[in-house]
């Protein structure tokens, strides 16, 4: 019986055993930090299209993707499809066929699409579906069972004749964004049941001459999304006209289920909107009309490169004329050296002999014995600015290139500077003003090309607005219109001036340039230079958010240090959370913002902060440390010093202390203290700053 006893009680703690040791698995499985999925791949059509930077989802989509903290992969239907494997890091697949037969195997396609779905993939589908092989628009049953794993039944009854359908349940403010919706431009009609009862719905129609002919035409469902043929945007080609008729950031949001996710945000820095300038190297020796003597260099050294000493500026330089016997007079060095001297400037390559046409080599600088070389222009200009820069004692180093002419470089030219490890700019030319009066023209961050990246601008150049400097000359101006509409009423692009050295050619275009500059300064900034923001731009593609519990951890953010939770009221847990300076809400977003640690934890509370925190400033900081009588950090900026700090007492007054300045300020009502340095950093080194609580 003490045996059997034994054994019993042996058995018991051997269940025990076995059970705590399962709940402790348990528990840590429910702790596991899940990496949230942010790759689209986008399936095009390359007969219709060419190639991924023609296509009308990194034309018209992408942007919004990107905004919503997505990264978009291209891939062309006529190549094999990727296996679950490959797919392992996407959040789902988007297209947007223009042809209805854009598919060559649809059958095996739209197997493949379930697959996908099944695993857990959102599947997007705008416009055509691609799958119809003739005007009869019959689908293969393939593709029918693919639409039911979507959330959808597709009947046909095809109509393109206004006449015979009518709109109805219609939300406006997701299908009629830019403009509102009219049978008579071109809308079409098929009869689309919803499955799931429970899907958003944003629109449908009925056939007038049918029963029971209720169809959904934009819809968001539990396994992705649909916009009918004709519904997602309006287009007219001749006139370049587009103008989005869906809400793309509210589709997208439903469609791909982004909702409450943080967001790696590449506009805005410690609450202050991204400002950068550069200058392409075109027209530097172009003779301005303003005396008719000097180079349109020597113009914009004196009118805007000297006066605005603490602002960074980076400039890109046409290397091959440094090899030309006409360009190497004593005026022309001094010149170079007074402009490549100066400490605010970045100093960058733009080109050898400037190409025009990256895939035919069509150059702009004619330079005798010398034909187009792609490593010469890319790897080889940067070399050679970096020993003229040398012949004249300028210890600069020159890290980035600038693309020339049609900013188009094959995936090949493209890896030349990446396997350097160059920075590269420009191309995109996003707008949104008076003559491009849509969200159709703001392009995304980039285009990847293989495995190689280009960043684009974030905003036009003055060629774009002087018709290929043809005039009007003050055409630069209007760029103001694409600072404003991509900030108002969201901040979707940084502040960006971008021009050429010969805007220093002329009076008008000089006094164009001119009031960009006093605008964009008047704003709320961060100044930059241009690499700093290539750098931002590229660490969004790198950037891993992961899941735990109740908070979001971020890695790999490197110089992207803003996360933004859109809709989101909440305040940041600074109690908790981990490696944060502090938060900003701005347009119903919450804008985080990180230190320079390598980890960061985000927890969201709605509690109000009772300790300091960061709330807006115009430069860097470092090891920040703030109790309740106490605030010490170190400070590295351009420009004009600004801060604000919050979760401070009301109404006391504290002293600030940054190197020999001292100042006394009092905070308002909420508890928030507002800052103006005397002095910025500039290309110093960091500044230590110490606020004390002086008086209760």
């Amino acid at each position: 019986m003490v045996s059997y006893n034994g054994r019993s009680e042996q058995n018991r703690c051997s269940q025990l055993t076995r059970c705590l040791v399962l709940l402790f698995f348990l528990f840590c499985f429910s702790a596991l930090a899940e990496e949230i999925p942010r790759k689209v791949l986008a399936l095009y059509d390359p007969v219709s299209e060419g190639d991924e930077a023609k296509t009308i989802i990194h034309l018209r989509a992408e942007v919004w993707l990107n905004h919503l903290g997505l990264e978009v992969i291209y891939r062309p239907i006529d190549k094999p499809l990727p296996p679950s494997g490959e797919l392992a890091e996407y959040r789902g697949i988007l297209t947007w066929f223009r042809r209805r037969d854009a598919v060559p195997e649809p059958s095996s396609y739209c197997q493949w699409l379930i697959q996908q779905m099944e695993e857990g993939r959102k599947v997007v589908v705008l416009e055509e579906p691609g799958v119809f092989r003739d005007a009869r628009r019959v689908m293969e049953r393939s593709c029918l069972r693919a639409f039911r794993q979507l959330g959808i039944e597709y009947e046909g009854q095809f109509s393109d004749n206004p006449f015979f359908f009518e709109l109805f349940d219609k939300v406006p403010e997701v299908v009629e964004f830019e403009r509102k919706l009219e049978l008579s431009e071109g809308l079409l009609y098929s009869l689309f049941r919803p499955i799931e009862k429970s899907a958003p719905v944003f629109l449908k129609a009925r056939r007038r001459d049918l029963e029971e002919s209720d169809s959904v035409l934009v819809l968001a469902t539990s396994r992705g999304g649909f916009v009918h043929p004709s519904y997602a945007i309006y287009e007219v080609k001749d006139l370049k006209k587009v103008q989005w008729r869906i809400n793309p950031l509210s589709f997208f949001e439903e469609a791909f289920q982004t909702r409450g996710l943080p967001r790696p945000d590449t506009t805005t820095l410690n609450g202050r909107r991204i400002f950068f300038t550069h200058i392409d190297g075109d027209g530097f020796f172009n003779v301005s009309h303003l005396d008719n003597k000097s180079y349109s260099g020597e113009i914009i050294y004196e009118k805007i490169l000297h006066p605005y000493e603490n602002l960074p500026m980076t400039a890109s330089f046409i290397v091959g004329y440094f090899d030309q016997k006409e360009y190497q007079t004593e005026k022309v060095k001094a010149l170079y050296r007074k402009i490549l001297s100066l400490p605010h400037l970045e100093v960058s390559s733009h080109a050898y002999a400037h190409p025009l046409v990256w895939k035919t080599g069509k150059l702009a600088l004619k330079i005798r014995g010398y034909h187009y070389d792609p490593y010469q222009e890319i790897t080889g200009s940067i070399g050679r600015l970096t020993d003229f820069l040398g012949d004249l004692q300028i210890r600069k180093t020159v890290n980035l290139f600038q693309w020339t002419g049609d900013c188009e470089p094959s995936s090949e030219v493209l890896k030349i500077p990446e396997d350097q490890g160059y920075l590269h700019l420009n191309g995109g030319d996003p707008r949104f003003d008076k003559q491009f009066d849509s969200y159709a023209f703001v392009s995304p961050l980039g285009i990847l090309k293989s495995t190689s990246r280009q960043i684009y601008t974030a905003a036009p150049n003055e060629n774009v607005y002087t018709n290929l400097w043809s005039g009007p000359y003050y055409g630069y101006e209007d760029v103001i219109w694409t600072y404003q509409n991509t900030e108002v009423p969201i901040r979707i692009k940084p502040v960006n001036v971008y021009y050429h050295f010969y805007s220093g050619e002329r009076v008008a275009s000089l006094n164009a340039l001119q009031k960009v500059y006093e605008y964009a300064l008047a704003q709320k900034i961060f100044p930059l230079f241009a690499s700093d923001y290539v750098r931002i731009a590229r660490d969004f593609f790198r950037v891993r958010i992961e899941r735990v519990a109740d908070r979001f951890r971020i890695k790999g953010n490197g110089a992207l240090r803003t996360i933004r939770f859109d809709r989101e009221h909440r305040n940041l847990d600074l109690e908790r959370s981990r490696g944060v300076l502090g938060f900003q809400h701005y347009q119903g977003s919450l804008y985080v913002f990180l230190d320079e640690s390598v980890d960061h934890e985000i927890y969201l509370t709605h509690k109000v902060p009772s300790r300091p925190y960061l709330q807006e400033a115009s430069f860097h900081l470092k090891n920040w440390r703030g109790t309740g009588a106490r605030i010490e950090f170190e400070k590295k900026g351009w420009w004009r010093s600004a801060l604000v700090v919050g979760g401070l007492s009301p109404h006391r007054t504290y002293q600030i202390t940054s190197g020999l300045e001292r100042q006394r300020q009092r905070t308002d009502s909420q508890g928030s203290l507002s800052v103006l340095f005397k002095e910025a950093e500039n290309e110093g080194d960091f500044k230590k700053v110490l606020i004390d609580l002086v008086s209760l």
